[in-house]
């Protein structure tokens, strides 16, 4: 099992920066990312916040790993081993949940997917 599969515990005070505008977002939780991937999905988060609600400035985000989730549909990942967490984001006032997904990638990299997610 690599490395990356392992399950990382962040510090409930880290502080990750935004890689589009450089404000500064509270994390909260666990994830399996590192702070180079938080940053690229926090990124995404505020596209879509941008496109959604001309709204990208993110605050706040909680995440929580779902051992055991088992998506609906089928998602980009396919039958790869993934790994399927809960982001609860503050943009603008404004809390939304994420299914963050993320996935090894066939260079040894790291895939994710995002989508709202209003589900368990």
């Amino acid at each position: 099992m690599t490395a990356w599969w392992r399950i990382a515990v962040l510090a409930s005070t880290a502080c990750v920066v935004s890689a589009a505008y450089a404000d500064p977002v509270s994390f909260k939780g666990r994830t399996s990312a590192d702070a180079t991937l938080i940053r690229d999905v926090l990124h995404d988060v505020e596209i879509y916040g941008q496109s959604r609600w001309k709204c990208s400035s993110v605050s706040n985000v909680d995440s929580q790993v779902m051992a055991g989730f088992k998506p609906t549909a089928s998602g980009p990942e396919g039958s790869t081993k993934a790994i399927y967490e809960r982001w609860i984001v503050t943009a603008c006032g404004r809390r939304t949940a994420f299914l963050v997904t993320f996935w090894g990638a066939s260079d040894g990299g790291v895939n994710f997917g995002l989508r709202e997610f209003a589900g368990r």
